[in-house]
């Protein structure tokens, strides 16, 4: 796990070095371990850059590669980048290919010979095998840029769920990649101002990471599952990334029994833990307590069962968000080394605050972000720099309590009556889907069909009631569904991505890896061939992860009902500091640009103490936007 940086100029304009390696050292935390730059090219440099002549790839193209690396496989020099691969190929490589040792079996049968023990060098003999279609073999996490020096062309990816980050910014016919937006500003690729319709559906809705553009105007991403391959003479204004892999364009052909289905999807899991636990230090996780990070424990254990895992759990004083006992439960039924921190909200408020707004570069939602950010600092203390966590479960197996209407909506399209009754009836977790909410949804489900909503239901938690006129043109609203499985691939896209950038920027903020197993891509695909009431067996959410671990895991966890993640006393908070951050919304000049103050006024003076993230939108929104000095 690392960092990259890549910039490449099709203008003779040449490389500011100095400029190049400031960037690089913004993200020394993604990788302490080691660090590289190699240049093609000219370049102007200062007096601690020492002058030596580059090689030239064409007369008006300049490049340079850097990387900062965080030593997970191979840690001797041997995997140093950027990495050259039979003189040609040279890549910067964050991420980890998990079949990187079966890849490398295929292609020394083709002929293909290795100098180190990395994936990185996989990387680079499977492009010069495959070219582009390399990425298909690939099971794993990755951002990378490679250069052909002999092609004089680039090839850049991302992951096919966008685990791992990859921007990148296009001026004047110069490209610039990155692993964290905070290079791209360093470049003078950024002009420090917001996008102003990104801007407006995050204070409305959260959302984030949802599209190609970002929080900066003029700096973009790398889609989920998108590639990049230009020629070095190209006009980079007009080159455009494209879709390797598209998860709602597959074919889910539903042909297996129940039992079959099942054994495949335990046998797809435990193989997809396998693999994530290659490396060559060692390896923790995640453990709130729930459903996933306790399957993820309790299989390592059946996997490894001498193996005494360190544990890392975020705890609450009070009760009602506290899930310590579970986590002790499953530390105790594993032999696993259970760690325990608990977070401090007046912390966020007084000293975290510009931590996590620096390293996340862009605004966040909630507060439980900072939950997440005590784990990964508590993990590091001790000694930890590969981190196992459940992120994507609740997206691919249908967790959430808003994807139980789409569920009835296909069961009623499909005039399934007997199992949406049966679903409806048995559904047993009354203390996240209570009776209210599920016939609610029934209720509104059934009004939408029958008035022919076509488009479906849009059960998105907004609020634009309160943004200007003007901001709600450019508004960029989540999209409406009524089809069970387009609504979870949806989220996979969307909602996903801003979770993933969380725990990208909190774990590599402590320099750790952190690895998703649900987000297995085969175990992924397997999941969405399941029937739908095998999703809710017994009544049950999440049932085939709940069966693959039947025997393996105390009941008492493996059968809960009650849903916490990474949770956090926010409106207690609030409550606490409610005078400082009313002043702070009311006062604030770039709120201004996108809310009705007057209304807001109101608003904060109508509520009673719920948890109501609209406010700490606001808040976060305005922290970021002064934090970066940025312009509206």
């Amino acid at each position: 796990m690392c960092g990259i940086a890549a910039l490449i100029q099709n203008n003779n304009q040449p490389i500011d070095l100095k400029r190049f390696h400031t960037s690089l050292n913004t993200i020394k935390h993604r990788g302490p371990d080691n660090s590289g730059v190699n240049v093609w090219g000219n370049t102007i440099y200062s007096d601690e850059l020492a002058s030596k002549p580059y090689p030239q790839l064409s007369p008006r193209v300049n490049a340079a590669l850097g990387h900062q690396r965080l030593s997970i496989l191979d840690l001797s020099q041997d995997g140093h980048q950027p990495m050259s691969y039979r003189n040609n190929l040279w890549i910067t490589y964050n991420g980890e290919i998990y079949n990187y040792k079966e890849i490398k079996q295929e292609l020394i049968l083709l002929g293909h010979e290795f100098a180190s023990k990395t994936d990185t060098e996989v990387i680079l003999a499977a492009y010069s095998e495959w070219g582009a279609n390399c990425v298909q073999k690939f099971n794993g996490m990755w951002a990378f840029v490679i250069l052909d020096t002999q092609r004089l062309e680039i090839f850049a990816s991302r992951d096919r769920f966008g685990i791992k980050p990859c921007y990148f910014a296009i001026k004047d016919n110069k490209i610039s990649f990155a692993s964290e937006i905070k290079q791209l500003n360093s470049l003078n690729f950024h002009n420090q101002k917001i996008n102003f319709g990104k801007a407006s559906s995050f204070l409305s809705y959260g959302s984030v990471n949802n599209t190609r553009e970002t929080m900066f105007e003029n700096i973009q991403q790398l889609l989920p599952g998108e590639n990049f391959h230009f020629k070095l003479s190209d006009d980079f204004n007009k080159i455009a990334p494209y879709k390797f892999y598209d998860l709602s364009n597959i074919n889910f052909i539903k042909t297996l029994s129940p039992s079959d289905w099942q054994k495949q999807y335990t046998e797809l899991l435990y193989d997809s833990l396998r693999l994530r636990l290659r490396s060559d230090v060692e390896v923790g996780a995640c453990l709130s307590g729930g459903l996933d990070s306790s399957a993820i424990v309790s299989i390592v254990h059946q996997l490894i069962p001498s193996l005494s895992m360190k544990t890392f759990t975020s705890c609450s004083k009070t009760k009602k968000y506290d899930e310590s006992a579970f986590a002790e439960l499953i530390n105790n039924y594993t032999n696993s080394k259970g760690h325990k921190i608990y977070p401090d909200l007046n912390n966020l408020f007084s000293e975290s605050m510009n931590n996590l707004l620096y390293h996340q570069d862009e605004p966040f939602t909630s507060t439980s972000i900072f939950a997440q950010w005590n784990v990964m600092s508590l993990a590091a203390d001790n000694g930890i720099k590969v981190l196992l966590d459940g992120q994507g479960a609740d997206e691919v197996l249908g967790g959430y309590k808003g994807y139980i209407p789409y569920l009835f909506a296909d069961l009623i399209k499909t005039i399934n009556i007997f199992n949406l009754y049966k679903i409806s009836t048995n559904l047993k977790d009354t203390k996240t889907f209570s009776e209210s909410a599920i016939y609610s949804g029934c209720k509104i489900l059934i009004k939408h069909l029958i008035k022919g909503a076509s488009k479906g239901l849009n059960l998105h938690l907004g609020d634009d009631k309160l943004l200007r006129q003007d901001a709600k043109g450019s508004l960029i609203s989540p999209k409406s569904h009524s089809n069970y499985n387009n609504k979870l691939i949806y989220d996979m896209q969307n909602s996903l991505q801003t979770l993933l950038r969380y725990e990208d920027r909190n774990s590599m903020a402590f320099s750790i890896e952190a690895r998703t197993p649900f987000l297995d891509y085969r175990l992924v695909e397997h999941t969405f061939k399941c029937k739908l009431n095998e999703r809710y067996k017994f009544g049950y959410t999440k049932a085939p992860l709940r069966e693959a671990i039947k025997g393996n895991s105390p009941d008492n966890v493996r059968l809960r009902t009650d849903k916490k993640a990474f949770v956090t006393e926010e409106s207690l908070w609030y409550q606490q500091n409610k005078d400082q951050i009313n002043k702070t919304l009311m006062s604030s000049d770039y709120l201004n640009t996108w809310i009705e103050m007057d209304q807001l006024k109101k608003r904060l003076n109508d509520y009673r103490g719920d948890n109501d993230f609209f406010f700490w939108r606001l808040y976060c929104f305005n922290q970021w936007a002064k934090y970066f000095n940025l312009r509206t």
